[in-house]
């Protein structure tokens, strides 16, 4: 592979941030990487910035997903699951009602599923 700026001059990398082929003339080091001299040096680092800043927060959206999520999909469809065959009885609607019934067994099935993991968990 040659540098993309001096033909004939083999590249020593690929830019970070353009991904071209550059020589030991056309580069400039950055964190994790070289990037073309003056051109994609900014570009380069702000990538790196990113890059640091998604790992950061990988692990908080993590803790917050499990935080928030065990169960409340589930009460989620238990709530529904009221509203519906409520609405059903009330109305003399037998579809409405069938679908409150449902719900309400998916999220009464879904808590027993979750109260059953967590139980393994703390085994």
């Amino acid at each position: 592979m040659e540098c993309f700026y001096h033909n004939g001059t083999p590249a020593c990398g690929i830019c970070k941030s353009c991904q071209r082929g550059i020589c030991k003339n056309c580069c400039s080091e950055v964190q994790n990487g070289i990037a073309c001299l003056s051109r994609c040096e900014k570009n380069a680092i702000e990538l790196d910035e990113m890059i640091e800043s998604s790992k950061s927060m990988q692990g908080k959206s993590t803790t917050l997903i499990k935080s928030v999520g065990l169960g409340s999909g589930e009460i989620f469809h238990i709530v529904l699951g009221i509203l519906f065959l409520g609405f059903g009885l009330y109305k003399h609607q037998d579809f409405m009602s069938y679908l409150g019934a449902v719900f309400l067994v998916f999220g009464f099935l879904g808590l027993f599923r979750v109260a059953k993991a967590k139980s393994k968990k703390k085994s």
